[in-house]
């Protein structure tokens, strides 16, 4: 992989950071707690608040939160161009193209060198044993999620 693709991967990492910290929640919260023992009363739980992502908008800029920092976006499109179809597509998340040690590789030399942001597709082609969409059918294909 070249240097534009080295920068790209480096840049995938920093979004799985960012998306990871969306995500961490206490499963000790008294929200997670089942009803006590011998109640009477079914066990419920009150729906949970997402918590606050670190990077939030104030006015025209980006900030961390947790250091009052500017939030600078820098980002690239992260692309896996394979041979397809009798030409060259993108198969980035494809069940047949998909190598996290590469992926992790790459977003590690993007974070490397400065960048913060990426951008990758879902699924740039509308059916096949390699697409997300189920050929000749409806729903989603399996082996790709």
């Amino acid at each position: 992989m070249g240097v534009g693709g080295t920068r790209i991967a480096g840049l995938g990492l920093l979004a799985a950071a960012l998306i990871a910290g969306c995500t961490s929640g206490d499963p000790a919260s008294p929200a997670a707690s089942p009803a006590p023992t011998g109640s009477t009363a079914p066990a419920t739980e009150p729906p949970r608040m997402a918590p606050e992502h670190p990077i939030q908008v104030d006015g025209d800029r980006f900030v961390d939160t947790r250091t009052g920092v500017d939030f600078r976006v820098r980002g690239v499109n992260y692309f896996r161009i394979v041979p397809a179809g009798g030409g060259l597509q993108d198969r980035f998340l494809s069940p047949a193209v998909f190598d996290a040690a590469v992926v992790r590789r790459d977003f590690t030399t993007l974070a490397e060198h400065g960048y913060t942001t990426v951008r990758i597709f879902l699924d740039s082609c509308s059916g096949g044993p390699d697409c997300i969409a189920v050929p000749g059918g409806s729903g989603l294909n399996p082996r790709y999620l």
